[in-house]
């Protein structure tokens, strides 16, 4: 007889660090969806302390968008409905595809392209610049703010970061005060209006704005190389085959499942619990693998009413956290894969050439060559 296989902890105490490692997903989407006994608090210790022009304090972590727990939270989570509306995200669907084509008008005929760098990040920052309601003469300077986010993402951070941070949020205010008038607001637009009303504070309207940049900074990119070479490994040696609209989403959603751009977040027990029949101290930090997670074999719940588990797995989270963007994410991952293979002629993924990210937190291509 073949010798058994045991299962994996679903959670872990790592002594060394102190923390409780959680790989198992109805574990992880337990938490997740379990705001009173889980706090988001711990979230805040890394980030780069935050303040308006003017502001004698920055503002405490308890009052942003990523580190808050209800009451506040839920209230900054409304400020960005419209904007990642289901109809803002189909108006948007348009700008990217025309950022597709503007860069395929360069990459096509050459005959080979980054796709991270080349595709990836000028249609994101096309679609951010739209989202955030600037006129798109900025889309230089949103590309150089989320080229700032996408390093206060990572682990090691240059020791000019900082600096350029703040560089960011002193341009970002200058622009909420020179908005365009267009007869469709924007983000900014939107958050300054709540800001009049007395709805947020003013480095409120930057965090919001600066959180919303980080989120979209590396996960779509990940997202898109995934699927990319998961569908070149399934082709083999020749081009990947071409897919219809369904299988592009079902190949997306695999990718989701099995190689999460966001591997990993982190909670603080908010008072003594059992999880898996393990004992957590309140106080304690929970490491939650969203990676593994979207691996297990044991599924999470289906809480929309779906006869089964999230499509996506727990690759954009879960509960009130859940990241707001990910429809807008999928919408753009969707766009470039149906260009790439609407664009005349067989691509090619380079698979011994992809550079990985490199990141524990993160999962996917940081470069992935493709050719005609």
């Amino acid at each position: 007889m073949p010798p058994e296989v045991s299962e994996p902890p679903r959670v872990l105490h790592d002594e060394a660090h102190g923390i409780y490692v959680v790989s198992g997903a109805r574990e992880v989407e337990a938490v997740l969806r379990d705001d009173s006994r889980f706090s988001a608090g711990t979230l805040g210790v890394d980030s780069f302390e935050l303040r308006a022009p003017g502001d004698a304090a920055p503002l405490a972590a308890r009052d942003t968008l990523l580190a808050s727990d209800a009451p506040v939270h839920p209230h900054l989570r409304r400020q960005l409905g419209a904007a990642f509306s289901a109809r803002n995200v189909a108006r948007l669907e348009a700008t990217a595809r025309a950022g597709f084509d503007a860069v395929m008008e360069v990459s096509a005929p050459r005959g080979t392209c980054d796709v991270i760098d080349d595709v990836c990040v000028p249609v994101g920052v096309a679609v951010m610049t739209a989202l955030l309601g600037l006129d798109e003469a900025r889309r230089a300077d949103v590309a150089r703010w989320m080229r700032v986010c996408a390093l206060c993402n990572a682990q090691s951070r240059p020791p000019w970061l900082r600096a350029s941070f703040e560089d960011m949020t002193r341009e970002l205010s200058d622009a909420l005060a020179s908005l365009p008038v267009t007869s469709e607001p924007g983000l900014l637009a939107s958050l300054v209006a709540a800001r009049d009303r007395g709805e947020l504070q003013a480095a409120q309207v930057l965090d919001l704005a600066v959180t919303v940049m980080k989120g979209a900074a590396d996960t779509t990119c990940l997202l898109v190389g995934s699927a990319l070479l998961a569908a070149q490994r399934a082709a083999g040696e020749g081009p990947p085959a071409p897919r219809s609209a369904e299988a592009l989403t079902l190949l997306l959603e695999a990718a989701l499942r099995q190689d999460s751009p966001v591997q990993l977040t982190v909670r603080e027990a908010a008072e003594e619990v059992c999880l898996a029949g393990v004992g957590i101290p309140k106080g304690t930090r929970l490491l939650l693998r969203l990676g593994a997670a979207g691996g297990d074999p044991c599924p999470v719940s289906a809480n929309e009413g779906a006869s089964r588990a999230p499509r996506h797995g727990l690759a954009f989270g879960a509960g009130s956290h859940r990241c707001p963007g990910a429809g807008l994410a999928m919408m753009q991952a969707r766009v470039i894969l149906e260009g790439l293979w609407r664009t005349p002629g067989v691509f090619h993924v380079d698979i011994q050439a992809m550079e990985p990210h490199g990141l524990a937190a993160l999962r996917g291509p940081r470069h992935l060559p493709l050719r005609w």
